[in-house]
């Protein structure tokens, strides 16, 4: 008995120097944390409006650039951009993904969208473009005569954009009917300039985050010539009462140029024109016709 003891107190000794001798591997696992973030986008520009929109793509890498799934990713953008995510956890390829559109802002700018997983970000800048200002009306005017200009503002879209406020300089300092106009419900605003300075003179329009310039040339003196022609008396300028007569005015400017779509305003102390106000042509010239029912020099 005695005997038995003492073999198992040396089995017992043996398996404790066995123990110490050795060491216990345990698994263990480590959380891998994100390192790094590339957001890239599908294109650097962007139409504003309806129809524009890019894809923004955040690869997420560990600090062995590993790219990582199951990753949380949170998408920002600035000035007015608008983002919609699609995925906002990374997948098996390590990205994750948003779109990026400006559809209510359509002022040509540059966005800064980032994506940030854990304590990281990354960035990317998109230009939104397309937005214009078109500026259309006479070319020419005389000296303290008059011409309205029309605005249209669109998107990048093509749509018109209303509510949109522009300001308007002259280069030349001629009078402007205002500093600044809002743009209707159809994009569209007009403003009159009055010559008060001869030479050619550069309107510029402000607005949507862009310039728009038109030139504009104000003659120091021009030139009128009328003649008028009666079917019923062509070899002279006597009209027969209740004839039409054609009055057809030429306007030229002080080189001999035609006064292209500039208004025409005619007065007569005797019978009735069809049409007392008219734009030139590109001829510099307006025609209508005159007629009286009683007789007497006009």
């Amino acid at each position: 008995m005695r005997n038995i003891q003492k073999v198992t107190q040396l089995l017992i000794l043996v398996l404790m120097a066995t123990l110490w001798g050795c060491s216990v591997e345990t698994d263990s696992t480590t959380a891998t944390a994100a390192s790094a973030v590339q957001l890239v986008s599908s294109s650097a520009q962007l139409l504003s409006g309806s129809s524009g929109s890019v894809t923004l793509t955040a690869y997420i890498k560990d600090g062995n650039n590993n790219l990582i799934e199951g990753e949380d990713v949170t998408f920002n953008v600035d000035l007015d951009g608008t983002l919609a995510v699609t995925r906002a956890t990374t997948d098996s390829t390590g990205t994750a993904e948003a779109t990026l559109s400006s559809p209510t802002n359509f002022t040509n700018r540059t966005l800064t969208a980032t994506a940030t997983a854990g304590s990281v970000t990354g960035s990317s800048n998109v230009a939104v473009t397309g937005a214009t200002l078109q500026i259309s009306g006479s070319s020419q005017m005389v000296i303290s005569g008059t011409t309205t200009l029309t605005i249209i503002a669109e998107d990048g879209s093509g749509n018109k954009v209303a509510g949109e406020v522009l300001s308007i300089t002259s280069a030349n300092a001629n009078t402007l009917s205002s500093a600044t106009v809002t743009t209707d419900s159809g994009g569209s605003a007009s403003i009159t300039v009055t010559g008060d300075v001869a030479g050619t003179d550069t309107i510029t329009v402000s607005g949507l985050g862009i310039s728009s310039a038109f030139s504009l040339s104000v003659s120091s003196a021009s030139s009128f010539t009328i003649a008028i022609t009666d079917p019923g008396t062509p070899a002279d300028t006597d009209i027969e009462l209740g004839d039409n007569a054609t009055v057809t005015v030429t306007w030229l400017d002080n080189v001999g140029a035609p006064v292209v779509g500039s208004t025409v305003n005619l007065t007569a102390t005797r019978g009735n024109y069809a049409a007392a106000s008219g734009v030139t042509d590109g001829a510099g010239q307006y025609s209508t016709t005159i007629s009286s029912t009683n007789a007497g020099p006009a």
